[in-house]
């Protein structure tokens, strides 16, 4: 691959460090961005601190390599397509993945942007996934990595045909382990930022303090009701509250209450023992086919229906409005709206789209 020109997402962490190096390594003709995302309000000064650490780990990095290297400003689309959305989709009862959104709308998009204005023929991340051609049937195939722990196709699902064509993870045939072993042999070790898990733009993962200063409209409070219509309590606002949750109800009960259903219509938020969080059913909006055969037929697929969340058997089938339907073989805990469900053929991304309902049988038990 000597000379071969590739565009790799640097962001100052070991991951995506240890990336650029291994394509350096094959030959490639590397080339680090770093991206500019957060904006510059006064009362995130400890992230936009963070960032800018972040940035200049990555620019020492690249120095170190030996590549060249540039910093891409993405505040204003990241605010639009990431930071909105995130407030948008709260604000109407679900619950977002801004990670798959900034995935597909920002870190993508200008990394192909910047491959372009260098013509570069391919771009890299630093993701746990593997990229595979089957000449059988002509397509890229998007597959689980070697480390299961760590694996990332999840936020993968968007990603098509045309993309899979020119984009290199280097990482998917290793394990974690081994990226820090190499890591660590590096002279640019000591520049390596710790990995953050929380949503980049919320500072110290205090959700309540960003939506009281981010909303553009009143939060209202409303009422709280059993799973039987009737009214147990009163919530400080829907976007402070996700299907799941447990803590912050301000319920008392012989057994602990969780949240099981939001209702943005009524504003109301309806409270449940455990096993009422328990569904099979549920449906899917926004389809997307990695492998470009769309889904007209019923099929067997295993389902994801959170990053965290074991894949489980399930039958899809279209539905009305370019939907799917989804029906679990055995009933699955706290299925989410505005979560993405991922489909697998074993370790192949087959695709996904977004939870847009719930069948949530009440007088059921769990199963």
């Amino acid at each position: 691959m000597k000379g071969k020109k590739v565009v790799v997402g640097l962001s100052g962490g070991v991951d995506s460090s240890v990336a650029a190096l291994l394509l350096k390594d094959k030959g490639y003709d590397v080339y680090g961005v770093t991206f500019r995302l957060l904006s510059g309000e006064k009362d995130n000064r400890r992230i936009r601190r963070q960032q800018e650490l972040q940035i200049k780990a990555a620019a020492n990095i690249a120095r170190v390599l030996g590549i060249k290297h540039s910093v891409v400003n993405g505040q204003r689309l990241f605010k639009k397509c990431v930071v909105d959305y995130f407030l948008r989709e709260y604000k109407e009862g679900r619950t977002p993945n801004p990670c798959l959104r900034c995935n597909r709308d920002i870190k993508f998009s200008l990394l192909k942007k910047k491959a372009a204005s260098l013509k570069a023929g391919f771009i890299a991340t630093g993701h746990y996934a593997v990229i595979e051609y089957d000449k059988c049937e002509r397509k890229y195939l998007l597959k689980r990595a070697r480390d299961k722990s760590k694996e990332q196709t999840y936020f993968l699902y968007q990603l098509k045909q045309e993309d899979l064509k020119r984009l290199l993870f280097p990482l998917g045939h290793l394990r974690k382990k081994q990226v820090v072993d190499i890591a660590k042999k590096q002279k640019f070790f000591r520049f390596l930022k710790k990995e953050s898990q929380e949503v980049c733009f919320v500072a110290d993962n205090d959700y309540k303090s960003f939506f009281k200063k981010y909303s553009r409209q009143p939060i209202k409070e409303g009422l709280i009701y059993d799973v039987n219509g009737r009214p147990i309590g009163r919530h400080k606002g829907l976007v402070y509250y996700t299907v799941g949750q447990r803590k912050g109800l301000g319920l008392s009960d012989k057994y602990p209450l969780y949240v099981v259903d939001i209702d943005e219509k009524n504003n109301s938020i309806t409270a449940g023992y455990k096993k009422y969080l328990y569904a099979k059913e549920f449906k899917v909006d926004d389809v997307i086919s990695v492998l470009s055969k769309g889904f007209r037929e019923c099929f067997e697929a295993s389902v994801k229906i959170r990053y965290g969340h074991k894949a489980s058997p399930a039958l899809i089938r279209p539905a009305k409005n370019k939907r799917l339907k989804v029906v679990f073989k055995k009933k699955q805990m706290a299925i989410t709206r505005g979560q993405a469900a991922v489909f697998y053929n074993r370790d192949v991304v087959l695709g996904g789209g977004t939870i847009s309902s719930v069948t949530r049988g009440y007088n059921e038990k769990a199963g």
